[in-house]
């Protein structure tokens, strides 16, 4: 007997996605993170938004696609937005020096602060320290925090890589205000999150008061997780530190609003077939106007790009031998795009400040989304994440034990060191003495108590930022403290010298 065999059929395509939804429970498990939301696109479409986990560690609501996080550094790429549609207005160009903008902007070299152009600003290549400490104090503004810059010293010469830089984005929302008229907060809301539909987008935390499906953020804190103090909306000095920062950093939104702000830039600037930036506006924040040298990683198992950068707004990167665009933020968000495969996601998480989950997230989504395997496993990232960065914390810490000269003591009396110091670029700096202990208040955001270490030095784990700890190296003469060099643990930047002001 002859079989009739009919015409073969096609394989039902694999589906990405499957299995996401226990892949991301069992993260949020290794990695101790609360909850996160999550939106895929995938070729004009959003394939998938969801919410894993709680808002809040110990209580019962529910992550959601409609849950609202902080964005964080993110919030820069809102920013260099904003700045775009003015380029496109013609009131500013990205060559424009700041300075013809911001008159008062200057930086510690005349030079310099002639030169220096919104495209500098927005591609973090002007090369200054850090100084985000001034943010944290809590009772400076974003124009008390510009006039600073002059004090910011050089890390790299002007224009030679990329230098992440916060207090210059902030001054990229200043030339934004003087050039459109209006606060930074309103063209943001007017000129992009209104057209875009972003309805569930803010400018800062002030603007959730009474909305309850919002995230809370967490940080490890003497080997527990707990609520991020920083993000505490009824402490007025954290809600300070939001405002100056916000065009760099004090973002709100959800994951479908994100994948609004997403598509319309795989659509090379349209959105809903309306045009919001030029496609040549959106190639030009792209391309790599700064880059950061790569240096090789002892670590096959994971995924390091041979180049990184910064565009106008976004940071650059490949991965897996495709261009990657995206921008992370320290709350634990990261959105991110593979232009060329229509690839679009954002994580947003309730834990930051090295957890993880968002970058593993992204890895694992553009791998199955191109149909690759992992290149790492969860126990990868809790190593290069959380374990390796704690080993080489007891490390550090054990060096400076072991150097630490024993059996010294302070050489005045507690009450000699308490008193006010000063630096230009910091303001003030308080070492009060409390029942027979000093205490050290830097703005109403930073505490600390000092503890002897050795000579004139005390050790000092501060409230903010997490994990911060400093040295406090007293200068002491002819039996009085005429200042004090702080030496923070773990930073690589040092500290001006504050001056006693008494």
């Amino acid at each position: 007997m002859l079989l009739s065999v009919g015409p073969a059929t096609a394989a039902e395509p694999k589906d990405p996605l499957a299995g996401f939804d226990e892949y991301v429970q069992a993260a949020l498990a290794d990695l101790q993170v609360p909850g996160v939301a999550v939106a895929i696109i995938k070729d004009g479409k959003v394939v998938l938004a969801r919410g894993y986990g709680t808002r809040r560690i110990g209580e019962a609501g529910v992550v959601d696609e409609q849950t609202v996080f902080p964005i964080a550094s993110v919030t820069k790429v809102f920013t260099a937005t904003c700045v775009a549609l003015l380029v496109e207005e013609g009131k500013l160009k990205w060559t424009d020096p700041v300075v013809r903008h911001l008159p008062e902007f200057e930086l510690y070299d005349p030079f310099l602060t002639k030169d220096v152009r919104m495209e500098d600003l927005l591609s973090h290549r002007v090369c200054l320290e850090t100084a985000d400490l001034a943010a944290y104090r809590g009772d400076l503004d974003r124009a008390q925090i510009i006039r600073r810059l002059r004090f910011m010293q050089p890390v790299a010469p002007f224009r030679s890589r990329f230098s992440y830089h916060n207090p210059l984005l902030i001054t990229a929302g200043a030339v934004l205000e003087r050039v459109d008229g209006d606060s930074w907060e309103n063209v943001l809301r007017t000129r992009l999150l209104e057209p875009l539909g972003m309805g569930a987008t803010f400018a800062g935390p002030r603007e959730l008061k009474g909305r309850e499906n919002v995230a809370t953020p967490h940080l490890f804190a003497e080997g527990k997780l707990i609520a991020d103090p920083m993000w505490n909306r009824d402490h007025e000095g954290f809600q300070q530190l939001h405002d100056a920062v916000a065009p760099a950093g004090a973002m709100q939104s959800n994951v479908l609003d994100m994948a609004k702000f997403l598509q319309m830039y795989l659509d090379e600037g349209a959105f809903e077939g309306r045009p919001l930036l030029k496609p040549e506006t959106v190639r030009t924040m792209f391309a790599l106007h700064s880059s950061v040298p790569i240096v090789a990683k002892p670590r096959p198992n994971l995924v390091y790009p041979s180049f990184y950068g910064g565009g106008l707004g976004w940071q650059l990167r490949d991965l897996r031998g495709r261009k990657v665009i995206m921008h992370g933020g320290g709350s634990g968000a990261v959105a991110a795009m593979m232009p060329e495969e229509k690839i679009g996601l954002v994580v947003l998480a309730n834990r930051g400040w090295g957890a993880g989950i968002e970058y593993m997230l992204m890895h694992d989504i553009f791998a199955r989304m191109l149909g690759l395997p992992r290149s790492q496993t969860n126990h990868d990232w809790l190593v290069e994440a959380q374990e390796t960065p704690v080993k080489e914390a007891a490390a550090r810490n054990a060096r400076l034990e072991a150097a630490r000269k024993r059996d010294t003591k302070p050489s005045l009396p507690l009450s000699s060191y308490a008193g006010t110091y000063a630096c230009d670029l910091y303001g003030k700096l308080e070492i009060l003495e409390r029942d027979g202990s000093l205490r050290l208040q830097f703005g109403p955001n930073i505490e600390g108590t000092p503890v002897h270490w050795e000579s004139d030095t005390f050790r000092a784990k501060l409230t903010c930022p997490p994990g911060e700890e400093w040295f406090l190296r007293f200068q002491v003469s002819a039996g009085s403290v005429p200042s004090l060099q702080v030496e923070r643990i773990s930073w690589h930047e040092p500290m001006p010298e504050f001056r006693r002001t008494e």
